[in-house]
């Protein structure tokens, strides 16, 4: 049987001691050191992230308040613009408007010079038959120049509500 020695478990103990020693001089405390260090890594880069995710908010609030703002100033610009198209509507129906009675005024003006032409050819006419039918009832020549002289000046003389009854009267 194998017997137990005092000295030998001692030495035993002894080297394992030693051993253990060597272990976590050798072994232990760089492997501690390098888990220290990865640990120390990872919470910098986690700081670092929080930093980031902090900073991306901050942005992402920095954008969605300017895209408010953006649309706000753009709902602004496109109801100015719609403001702007009703003055320059209302402004060209205006002018229309004041076009197509000034375009009437002068039509009517036309028309009233035109009516007052033609009476006054057909006075010339009627003076022209006038002269020449009273020739013929007389039967001497008449001064044409003279007798139309005559005839425009009793036309001239008749007023203008004596006119309205004759011209009246012939339609």
């Amino acid at each position: 049987m194998m017997e137990i020695r005092i000295v030998d478990l001692l030495l035993t103990i002894f080297n394992f001691f030693i051993l253990m020693g060597l272990l976590y001089l050798v072994l232990y405390r760089p492997v501690l050191n390098l888990l220290s260090a990865r640990e120390a890594k990872i919470k910098r880069e986690n700081e670092e992230l929080a930093r980031l995710r902090k900073e991306a908010e901050e942005l992402k609030s920095h954008w969605e308040a300017k895209n408010q703002e953006l649309a706000c100033e753009r709902r602004r610009i496109l109801e100015e613009a719609r403001q702007q198209g009703l003055k320059e509507k209302e402004e060209l129906i205006r002018q229309a408007r004041e076009d197509a009675l000034q375009i009437i005024a002068r039509a009517r003006l036309e028309v009233q010079r035109e009516r007052n032409r033609l009476w006054e050819e057909l006075w010339e006419e009627i003076v022209g038959i006038i002269i020449t039918i009273a020739t013929k009832v007389v039967g001497e020549e008449f001064n044409e120049e003279k007798q139309r002289e005559k005839v425009r000046a009793f036309i001239k003389n008749l007023d203008a509500k004596a006119i309205g009854e004759l011209t009246n009267e012939a339609h």
